[in-house]
């Protein structure tokens, strides 16, 4: 009876589906949107980056197709998001919520995906075109849902002098995003692609940078290791 919305549509003559199944064309159309001015650069960023730019957001072990961009059009709208990220933040929420580390109240829907997508936007708002944005930034968005075990547990390790701030907190963060998402492994070359904040970083320096940070927290007893996962 919860999810019963007859009631409701029955006032109505048009009738919607109430489903989430389109919220990358909720978010380009309102948050999204380019100004004109910003639009011509995009174009341009893309045609010169756009074959860096595929081969940089590659995952490995995947257990479903994560979208890159398609086409110039496809970047303009999804930019400064990468299209996989629709699906994946909606998999993660529904994830997180089935594994019940967090209150019932953080919403399925739509609300809490656009909140989500606006809270990461807002972050790298005022930086330069060719930034993307990584999988952590997502974390704040959900933080208030969480119980309070799950995060204490984060919110410690900022405390903690052994690891390397901020970087080793993003990263746990976002190994936390994806620990129930079963589609998406917890690897290192999945966890390169997550974690790049540039069209041109350079993924062997970050990989590098990932791995080190890894042994600290697992040092720090934060994850554990299951074979390359």
């Amino acid at each position: 009876k919860a999810n019963d919305f007859s009631k409701i549509q029955g006032r109505f003559k048009t009738r919607l589906s109430l489903s989430s199944a389109n919220v990358d064309e909720v978010i380009q159309a309102r948050l999204l949107e380019k100004q004109p001015g910003a639009v011509p650069e995009l174009r341009t960023l893309f045609q010169a980056k756009g074959d860096i730019l595929r081969n940089q957001q590659t995952f490995t072990n995947c257990g479903m197709t994560l979208k890159s961009y398609k086409d110039t059009d496809d970047f303009v709208k999804n930019y400064p998001f990468a299209p996989y990220q629709f699906q994946l933040v909606q998999k993660i929420f529904e994830a997180i919520r089935r594994a019940g580390a967090t209150g019932l109240h953080l919403s399925r829907g739509e609300r809490s995906i656009l909140d989500a997508f606006q809270t990461a936007g807002k972050q790298v708002a005022l930086q330069e075109v060719g930034i993307l944005v990584p999988l952590y930034r997502f974390y704040p968005s959900i933080e208030s849902f969480l119980d309070t075990a799950v995060k204490r547990t984060i919110d410690q390790a900022t405390d903690n002098a052994s690891l390397d701030q901020p970087f080793d907190i993003e990263l746990l963060q976002a190994l936390f995003l994806i620990r129930y998402v079963e589609e998406i492994k917890g690897n290192v070359d999945n966890l390169v692609t997550l974690c790049l904040t540039e069209i041109d970083a350079d993924r062997l320096a970050l990989r590098r940078k990932i791995e080190a940070s890894l042994l600290r927290l697992e040092k720090e007893t934060l994850i554990s290791r299951s074979g390359d996962v």
